[in-house]
Order: C-alpha cells, then sequence, then structure tokens
C-alpha cells in the first residue's frame, strides 16, 4: 500500500474502489482458469466419468511418449523465430527507411 503521506485516506478508498473490478476480473477470466487446468492436468477424466488421479503420469506421457506434442512444440518455436524475425526486421527496417527518404529528400 502507498504510504500515507502520499494520499489522503479517501484517495486510497477511491483507488480501491476503482481497482478492484479490473483485478477481480482479470482473476475470474485469467487467473481461475489457469490453476483450474493445471489442478485437472493431474487427473484422468473424460469429462463425464469419476476423476482419477495421475499424478504426474500425464507429464510423463506428454514429454517422453509424444511425439505430436514435440512436433508441435517444434512447430511453435519456428513459428516464433519467423514472427520475432519479421517483426524486429521491420521495426527496424521502417524507420531506418523513413530517415532515408527524408534524408533524400523524395518526401
Amino acid at each position: 500500500m502507498l504510504p500515507n503521506r502520499m494520499l489522503p485516506n479517501r484517495s486510497r478508498t477511491s483507488v480501491l474502489v476503482f481497482l478492484l473490478p479490473p483485478l477481480l476480473l482479470y482473476c475470474a477470466a485469467v487467473l481461475f482458469p489457469i490453476l483450474q487446468s493445471l489442478f485437472l492436468s493431474f487427473f484422468s477424466w473424460n469429462g463425464i466419468s469419476d476423476m482419477e488421479f495421475v499424478g504426474v503420469d500425464n507429464y510423463v506421457r506428454m514429454f517422453v511418449k509424444d511425439d505430436i506434442f514435440w512436433r508441435a512444440f517444434l512447430n511453435a518455436l519456428i513459428y516464433l523465430a519467423i514472427c520475432l524475425v519479421l517483426q524486429l526486421g521491420g521495426a527496424w527496417w521502417s524507420p531506418a527507411c523513413s530517415r532515408h527518404c527524408a534524408a533524400a529528400g523524395s518526401w
């Protein structure tokens, strides 16, 4: 919390009133599904029958026995590399080209 000398008590209350709804919405829409997925990843469950606790067996199967996971992971890394090169390259090239065009008087 901010020190008392920076904000009066009424202002601190208004900060809380304005920050609380977006914070609750963020927790409900982002943090809760992430935590729920993490919890459910330790179970074997088809959505209808009872959940069976399997511990880290799902992770062992994913990392050791699943070729599709590693192919998807590699595809994501390739996509990331291509996007980074294109976006960062374009971001660096655009101002340089603009500066060069402006210096050459072609504007």
